[in-house]
């Protein structure tokens, strides 16, 4: 179980958290709501420890976080990679000191031989030359500043990876790249938590199959051909994609089709937790609803416990037990979906508003290229 008990959380003076409650209990689905910079990021990032509250606290599976000392986080933080939005590189520091931040384990931490190998060996896995570890980030390029923060995430030899809108601010050549060594690093660091990236982010040179054969945690079952080609017919059959979709290319797919590989992928290691982060942006209300159904099914099956970041109001309220808006960097409300409907506080009726009129400008977008398409 999840719980966020009245976490608060500034910078400088800008409160982003401001007594933020929330409980997740296994095998619930909690849609995480609110407008773009209000925080849900951020609090995603205390789920994973990767940020300490100012006050309040943070347990997961029964552990405090933000009481976790140097080697508790240190086993934590083991697990977990994070690749943040916008690299978050030390101007100061080099290519390689920003990379050995990465490394958890204080003895690998002090053992220099070490670091210079890892480093090296990171530098290898995200497509940079050696030299580039006496860099500093002013003398990178953007792409070559993401990949550095992919190095730094791995450093430390997680079982899990977040990535925080890897792409963003790239044009698609380095957008492709970057998807593509997101791919690499989960074939290597397969995690026992599910992650559905707000863009699919499959990687392009590999067959569906072997896309979501990555999400395979389980080293002996990844080596295992016939465990694996099971797996990805079943996982196939979750999503409701037919068995032949496993030898296509994503670029045969629609973008539908693209978010449920990546759903079949999330579920392939068969995790405890599932985080979704924006499952139907960019989708038509038809191939929306069908995630949505896709939600609430893996939900019902295989009984794991989900968090939804999302814009989408009308798809959250079919998914989630329970509804939290973040609003001004508190959890303004939570409750059942019913609850909130009826709701008379003015910044929810404002936020279902806003809802409502972007539900009805894509509805009549929609109208309209499908008029189109009769009259051609």
């Amino acid at each position: 179980m999840i719980e966020l008990l009245d976490v608060h959380k500034r910078f400088l003076e800008n409160v982003v958290l401001d007594g933020v409650s929330l409980e997740v209990k296994d095998g619930e689905t909690v849609a995480l709501l609110g407008p773009s910079g209000v925080g849900k990021s951020v609090t995603l990032k205390m789920i994973n420890g990767l940020l300490r509250p100012d006050a309040g606290d943070v347990i997961v599976d029964g552990l405090h976080v933000p009481q976790l000392g140097r080697k508790e986080l240190a086993t934590l933080r083991g697990k977990i990679g994070y690749v943040f939005q916008y690299g978050a590189l030390f101007d100061s520091m080099s290519v390689a000191e920003n990379i050995r931040l990465g490394i958890t384990d204080e003895t690998c931490y002090n053992d220099e031989k070490f670091c210079e190998n890892r480093i090296q060996e990171c530098l290898r896995l995200v497509n940079l030359a050696p030299d580039v570890a006496a860099k500093l980030p002013a003398e990178l390029s953007g792409g070559m500043k993401k990949r550095v923060g992919i190095a730094r995430a791995i450093a430390g030899q997680p079982k899990y990876l977040l990535y925080d809108e890897p792409t963003s601010g790239l044009d698609p050549v380095n957008a492709d790249v970057i998807d593509g060594l997101v791919e690499k690093e989960l074939a290597t660091l397969r995690g026992k938590i599910g992650y559905v990236f707000q863009y699919g982010a499959l990687f392009d040179s590999m067959s569906v199959a072997e896309n979501i054969r990555l999400g395979i945690t389980d080293e002996t079952c990844y080596n295992d051909e016939k465990f694996c080609e099971n797996r990805i017919q079943e996982c196939l059959r979750l999503v409701n994609l037919a068995p032949d979709v496993a030898a296509k290319l994503p670029a045969e797919l629609s973008g539908g089709m693209k978010k449920r590989v990546g759903i079949a992928r999330a579920i392939a290691g068969q995790p405890k937790y599932l985080l979704y982060d924006e499952p139907t942006s960019g989708l038509d209300p038809v191939n929306a609803d069908v995630i949505d159904g896709l939600v609430e099914r893996l939900r019902d099956e295989l009984g794991v416990t989900s968090v939804v970041v999302s814009h989408d109001v009308r798809g959250s309220f079919r998914v989630a037990d329970r509804v939290a808006l973040l609003w001004q960097a508190k959890i303004r409300a939570v409750g059942p979906p019913d609850e909130i409907l009826a709701s008379k506080d003015p910044a929810v009726l404002q936020f279902l508003e806003r809802d409502l009129e972007m539900t009805l400008i894509q509805s009549e977008s929609q109208e309209g290229r499908e008029a189109r398409g009769r009259n051609v």
